[in-house]
């Protein structure tokens, strides 16, 4: 099981989840199930493909609603749904 934050750059989240499955498929493990809580809708809109791509990665993908800042308000453009339609 891993846990990531989306105050992770997308990059080093990508490169950490394909060294992960490599490790899994050495050894007796047999999935990869990733917890992701996208932290901010201003850096989820900006950042939904690069997400996709590295969340693709796990075998099984379980999203949290998306965790907003204080300074943004919620106008409804992305929700993590929407994140989830892409990684399919």
């Amino acid at each position: 099981m891993v846990l990531l934050s989306s105050m992770t750059l997308p990059t080093i989240q990508l490169k950490l989840l394909q060294r992960l499955m490599q490790h899994v498929k050495s050894t007796h493990l047999k999935r990869l199930l990733l917890f992701f809580q996208p932290h901010t809708f201003t850096r989820t809109i900006a950042l939904l493909d690069e997400f996709a791509e590295a969340l693709s990665e796990a075998d099984a993908v379980y999203l949290a609603q998306i965790y907003g800042s204080a300074r943004e308000v919620d106008h409804g453009d992305v929700k993590v749904e929407d994140l989830a339609a892409k990684d399919q």
